[in-house]
């Protein structure tokens, strides 16, 4: 029963409070030359207990044997551990950095079932204090070696370069913290901030601003954890710390998280200032601001009204749960569509603008741009009404569309930012609308493609590294437009790869040695096929049924012996139903799925007989030669 297991469990902690507590002289014997093996034991022993109770049980287990709580050692524990990483600028793998990652983890263990109950659930006020110095403690180490690695020139501090993702376990642990003394940590985190842009703009021209704005990368990153959830797959809601505290806080604009939020937005605003982006905002800043935008714009911006007027059950405590209610609505609407969600949301594209046009070459910053913000601006239509409205989104999608500028983005980036462009068609009045916003945006990549290959001296031509390279962007192009196809732009989709079908044909011959234009060629295909299977009318099924032969017999008469490429064409399920497309017979047809089965499960014999006997003779050699190479 409980009583038994919290007994163990006090007799497992006073075995090894002596290894870990007290913290000071603990840490103050190591660093003198003791073995860190009891201590690092001790951190061990804390987190399997951590993973075998609640937080409340945890914190009382030490409270019959000491004047404090087991949650209260925890911290004491962690802070001296961050002291000596502080004090000693220590690389990974020495005891310090081992100790703070087994306490990171038994914090997290403690508290992220807290953060995910979705009820007000109030630590005590000791745990409450301890956590709060914690986190201000944790704040000041990574601020520290922030600065210190702007002037680092020996490779001393090289993980703080690690990409954000990299760094995100580490941060989410803590947020995790911040949280549990959210009351504390957010006025800290807009007090740093504050501080440092005072800082930026009075020593602006005067002083070396580099250490600076390392330390507002960490905070970017700090923050972004502490405000808002990753969200991957789902739309994320605000954290229920935040939700269930800040109870006496009835105005929006004073709401300590707006205040916080408002601070970083103007800040990001700043960037649109070209003296003060050649001065102030590196491509690595801006790459911190591009990935807080993003995340926190899921959750913040415009938030939907299930979301934002719901009455969550958060606490028994009825008078409590209303002031609760009051405060989590002055937030919320504070950037929603009838307050400052459409301004933000304009910031927000026109800082995208320039990080696309701004930044030339920067492939990490452009990538966080296309892949994350704005992505995460079209997943939610009632974003998308507001967001085609915007006279700055109209820039963009006609600079996309019509300037060369955005043709330097790589291939992936142009992609997801012609994916993104046709999604927002979503937010468009009607459907005849959506359809002529997508003419517009792929009108001059299908127009090029025409015309190019109607030239008589094509085969020279293509072979251009130049020609080359512009085919490739304008097909990823195409793909992105064809993976962005919902029922109102089906339409117009449609008409793209129409109007592209025999261009295909004609560069699918003359590209035939170059074998990544050719697969940019199979897969935008495939895309728009996969995308168009649902909609097609009888008569548009033909025109496609023709086009897909034609275009394997093509493939087929240069490439029949080649493996590699064959196993490309068929490794996916809708190239696999491009093929079957080809069949002709009734019968075939009503057995897709079974066909799309038997080579999923790799039961080729069976598929080579079904292709044999309908004499579709490439399609059964090619099968026939992976077979055989296999």
């Amino acid at each position: 029963n409980g009583k038994m297991q919290e007994h163990h469990l006090l007799q497992l902690l006073s075995g090894i409070l002596e290894w870990v507590d007290p913290p000071d002289v603990v840490a103050q014997a190591i660093e003198s030359g003791k073995s860190e093996s009891e201590m690092l034991d001790g951190c061990r022993a804390l987190l399997s207990i951590a993973t075998v109770t609640t937080p409340f049980v945890f914190d009382r287990l030490l409270k019959s044997i000491r004047p404090f709580g087991t949650l209260t050692l925890l911290s004491n524990l962690m802070c001296e551990v961050v002291k000596v990483l502080m004090m000693n600028n220590t690389e990974e793998g020495t005891w310090s950095w081992e100790a703070r990652d087994i306490l990171l983890d038994t914090w997290t263990t403690l508290l992220v079932s807290l953060d995910s109950t979705g009820r007000n659930v109030v630590l005590p006020l000791e745990v409450r204090n301890a956590a709060a110095s914690l986190f201000a403690l944790i704040v000041e180490s990574e601020l520290k070696v922030a600065s210190a690695s702007a002037m680092d020139d020996n490779g001393e501090f090289n993980y703080l370069q690690a990409s954000i993702s990299a760094m995100d376990e580490r941060l989410s642990s803590y947020a995790l913290i911040a949280r549990a003394a959210i009351d504390a940590t957010v006025p800290l985190l807009t007090r740093l901030f504050s501080e440092r842009f005072a800082r930026l703009h009075q020593g602006r021209g005067m002083i070396d601003p580099t250490e600076t704005l390392e330390e507002l990368y960490s905070l970017l990153l700090i923050t972004g954890h502490v405000l808002a959830d990753e969200g991957e797959g789902e739309i994320p809601v605000v954290p229920n710390a935040i939700q269930t505290h800040f109870v006496d806080t009835i105005e929006a604009a004073k709401h300590p998280v707006v205040l916080l939020c408002g601070s970083i937005i103007k800040f990001a605003e700043w960037s649109l200032d070209p003296e003060a982006r050649a001065s102030v905002f590196s491509p690595r800043l801006m790459e911190a601001i591009v990935w807080f935008l993003a995340r926190w714009s899921q959750t913040y911006l415009m938030p939907l009204e299930e979301f934002r007027d719901s009455s969550t059950n958060l606490c028994h405590d009825t008078g409590y749960q209303h002031q609760s209610s009051t405060s989590r609505k002055a937030l919320l609407s504070f950037f929603g569509e009838h307050n400052q969600g459409k301004p933000v949301l304009d910031i927000i594209v026109r800082i995208s603008m320039t990080t696309l046009v701004s930044y030339p070459g920067e492939k990490d910053l452009q990538e966080l741009t296309c892949n994350q913000l704005l992505h995460a601006l079209v997943r939610r239509k009632n974003v998308c009404v507001h967001l085609v409205a915007l006279g700055s989104w109209r820039e963009l999608a006609s600079a996309f569309a019509n300037d060369k500028t955005l043709i330097l983005l790589n291939s992936t980036n142009q992609r997801s930012l012609a994916q993104t462009l046709v999604l927002s068609a979503y937010g468009m009045r009607n459907s005849e609308s959506s359809n002529q916003y997508v003419r517009d945006l792929t009108r001059h990549a299908t127009a090029y493609l025409v015309e190019l290959s109607g030239k008589n001296d094509l085969k020279n031509v293509s072979q251009q590294p130049d020609i080359i390279l512009l085919v490739s962007c304008l097909l990823e192009r195409l793909r992105g437009a064809a993976n962005a196809t919902e029922p109102r732009t089906q339409k117009a989709i449609y008409e793209m790869g129409f109007s592209v079908m025999n261009p295909v044909l004609l560069l699918l011959e003359v590209y035939k040695h170059e074998s990544a234009v050719v697969y940019l060629l199979l897969k935008f295909v495939v895309d728009w096929v996969d995308g168009q299977i649902s909609y097609l009318e009888v008569q548009e099924t033909n025109i496609v049924i023709d086009f897909c032969t034609r275009l394997l017999q093509l493939y087929s008469s240069h490439n029949i012996g080649k493996v590699q490429f064959w196993y490309i064409v068929v490794s996916t399920k809708s190239m696999l139903v491009l093929i079957i497309f080809v069949m002709h017979s009734n019968l075939l047809f009503t057995a897709q799925i079974s066909v799309i089965n038997i080579f999923i499960y790799g039961h080729m014999s069976l598929l080579l007989l079904l292709l044999h006997s309908i004499h579709c003779g490439e399609v059964y050699k090619a099968f026939r030669s992976i077979q055989v190479v296999s």
